[in-house]
């Protein structure tokens, strides 16, 4: 797949898992409680956006040709 591909992936992982917090941080700011029927939703949208974001970040350094060695910034990313 090119390059261009695994970047709209990740960046489609990116804004789910930004989308899913920010539901679940509105819901609690406005008072909300656990028993609300979209909170299995975001919990899927944010788990979802996260292994997305995973995948396509792993197929970008594999098409920039850096999979051999693992560059500190990539191990770094992983750790945060």
């Amino acid at each position: 797949m090119s390059y261009e591909f695994y970047k709209f992936l990740h960046l489609v992982g990116i804004v789910m898992t930004i989308a899913a917090l920010s539901g679940m941080s509105l819901h609690v700011a406005s008072g909300g409680t656990r028993d609300y029927a979209g909170r299995k939703m975001a919990a899927m949208f944010h788990g979802i956006g996260l292994v997305i974001t995973l995948v396509a970040g792993f197929g970008l350094l594999a098409r920039l040709g850096l999979m051999g060695g693992m560059p500190g910034w990539a191990i770094a990313k992983l750790v945060v």
